[in-house]
């Protein structure tokens, strides 16, 4: 079943358009797109309590924890105030929930964040680094795919969709700017 799931995400990073829809419309995606997003961040903090000399310890670190943690939630509230302003200003039938779907499905391109961390245990690159360049490829390669979703489900033309787009990356980046600031301080970089 996992495997089938896992080729279904697959697609829709493929922007298969009929991948796109079985996943917007599946009740039960909701918790599979949410555990895409989520399972590399326990990895990340797996792996990255090996970089750190403290060890396991590392998890409770503000710099380890909400540096992997802040993208994630960043892409959370981004799903939800583009569900919110296409509803609210394009009287489209955008709903958060098969939105999050997709976007979870097309989560499964954040799993290349392990690769920092990875990296960083054999000691060949600075994870912090790498890590904001994968997160920046997933985010630009999912806003393709809500883009696509949008397209596909909806009547709005490419600039409102444009509009769209543009109002999430501001939630997006406003959104990990102050988690950032507010959590890691000065140190937090974004991409």
């Amino acid at each position: 079943m996992l495997k089938k799931e896992i080729e279904l995400g697959l697609a829709v990073l493929k922007l298969d358009p009929i991948a796109i829809k079985t996943v917007a419309g599946k009740s039960r995606a909701t918790v599979l797109g949410l555990l895409f997003l989520a399972t590399p961040v326990v990895v990340n903090m797996l792996l990255g309590s090996l970089v750190f000399p403290s060890g396991f310890g590392a998890i409770f670190s503000r710099f380890l924890t909400w540096t992997i943690m802040i993208p994630v939630l960043s892409v959370l509230a981004t799903v939800y105030v583009i569900s919110l302003v296409g509803r609210k200003y394009y009287g489209l039938g955008l709903r958060f929930e098969p939105l999050l779907r997709v976007v979870g499905y097309a989560g499964l391109v954040t799993w290349l964040s392990v690769l920092p961390f990875l990296l960083a245990w054999i000691g060949l690159v600075d994870y912090a680094q790498l890590f904001g360049l994968v997160w920046f490829i997933s985010i630009a390669w999912i806003f393709s795919v809500i883009f696509h979703y949008v397209e596909q489900n909806f009547t709005v033309s490419r600039q409102n969709i444009g509009i769209l787009l543009v109002v999430g990356f501001v939630t997006y980046v406003v959104f990990n700017a102050v988690l950032g600031d507010f959590f890691v301080g000065s140190s937090y970089r974004m991409f």
